[in-house]
This record gives structure tokens, C-alpha cells and sequence, in this order.
């Protein structure tokens, strides 16, 4: 009987090639950016902070900034 080679490929080199973009050494930056792209804010938060938490710490930190 012959195994399917997609089974020959072990668990751990899924899941690392898988999570291999999600996180940078422990941290994310969380980047505001207007309607044509440019970027209005920049926080770096450690990766244990959720992608909303980032988002409103980066709004709530610039707000003077980006009001018109």
C-alpha cells in the first residue's frame, strides 16, 4: 500500500510554515493609514496584544493627529 505524500510531511513543518508570517520576534506594529495609503500612525506592540487592542491604542494615541 502506498502512503499519500502529503502525509509524509511532518505536523511540525505544517504549523511553522503556517505561523511563519503572524509574529516578528514577539511583536506587531499596528499602522494607520488615511484613504490614499499613507501612513498616519505607528504603534509596536508586543504579540500577546490582540490586532483590536493595537488598532484603538494606535487611534486613541494619535487622536490630535488625525482629526482634520
Amino acid at each position: 500500500m502506498s502512503m499519500p505524500r502529503a502525509s509524509k510531511i511532518p505536523i511540525l513543518t505544517k504549523t511553522k510554515a503556517m505561523m511563519w508570517g503572524k509574529r516578528f520576534q514577539g511583536i506587531q506594529r499596528h499602522i494607520v493609514v488615511d484613504s490614499q495609503g499613507l501612513p498616519q500612525a505607528v504603534v509596536v506592540t508586543t504579540a500577546n496584544v490582540t490586532g483590536r487592542e493595537g488598532a484603538l491604542d494606535a487611534l486613541a494615541g494619535h487622536q490630535d493627529n488625525l482629526r482634520k
